[in-house]
C-alpha cells in the first residue's frame, strides 16, 4: 500500500514543476506539450488545502502563465478553438498538427477549472472555445466522437492551417485587409513553417 500525505503531494509537486519555464510558460522544452494532467493536479493542489503564502501564489502563477501561452500560441486553433497535440519548438509558436480528442478534453477542464476559482473570464471563452470545436469538427452526425485530426491532409502537414500572403488576399478580396492580417500573424516576416517530411 502506498500512503499519499500531505508531504508527499507537495514533494511531488515540487518536482512536477522544476522544469517550469519562466520566459514563455509551460514545462519543459522543445517538444513542448501542455502536460494537461500537471495542469490538472495544480489546480486541484490550489483549490484544496495547499497553505496561503509565498509557495501558492509561485505555484497560481506559474499556472495561469502556462494557460495564458497556451490559449496565446500557436498550439491553440486561434479561429477554431482547439488546441493541437504539442508545440515544435519551446515558444508555443508552431504546432505538431495533430489534434487529439482527450487532449482537448482535458484542457478545457482545465480552463472551466481556471474561470471557477479566479472568474476570469478569458479562461471561460477559452473553455467554449474548445467545446464548440469538439461540438463542431469532432462529433460525428450521429453524435460520437472523433478521436483525432492527423496531422498531414492531403500528403501535407498541416495544410488547412498553412496560410500565404496570396490566399489571404484571396480570402479576404481586399489588398489592405490582406495586408494587415499578413503583418498580424507575421505572414510579412516570411513562413515559419516547413513540412519535415515533404519539404515545402
Amino acid at each position: 500500500p502506498i500512503e499519499i500525505d500531505e508531504g508527499g503531494l507537495d514533494e511531488l509537486i515540487d518536482r512536477s514543476i522544476s522544469d517550469y519555464d519562466s520566459r514563455t510558460g509551460g514545462f519543459g522544452s522543445a517538444p513542448k506539450f501542455p502536460r494537461q494532467t500537471l495542469l490538472e493536479l495544480l489546480l486541484n493542489h490550489l483549490n484544496g488545502s495547499s497553505p496561503e503564502g509565498e509557495r501558492r501564489n509561485r505555484i497560481q502563477q506559474m499556472l495561469l502563465h502556462t494557460l495564458d501561452a497556451l490559449a496565446r500560441g500557436g498550439i491553440r486553433d486561434q479561429l477554431g478553438g482547439g488546441f493541437h497535440r504539442y508545440s515544435t519548438d519551446s515558444i508555443w509558436l508552431v504546432p505538431h498538427f495533430e489534434i487529439m480528442l482527450y487532449d482537448n478534453a482535458m484542457l478545457a477542464w482545465c480552463y472551466v477549472e481556471a474561470f471557477r476559482q479566479t472568474k476570469d473570464a478569458r479562461w471561460a471563452d477559452v473553455a467554449r472555445g474548445i467545446f464548440d470545436f469538439v461540438l463542431r469538427e469532432m462529433t460525428s452526425p450521429e453524435g460520437a466522437f472523433f478521436t483525432a485530426f492527423d496531422a498531414e491532409v492531403d500528403a501535407m502537414e498541416g495544410g488547412p492551417y498553412l496560410w500565404t500572403p496570396d490566399e489571404m488576399l484571396q480570402v479576404l478580396g481586399n489588398q489592405d485587409d490582406a495586408d494587415y492580417a499578413c503583418r498580424a500573424y507575421g505572414l510579412d516576416r516570411g513562413f515559419n513553417f516547413a513540412d519535415p517530411h515533404h519539404g515545402t
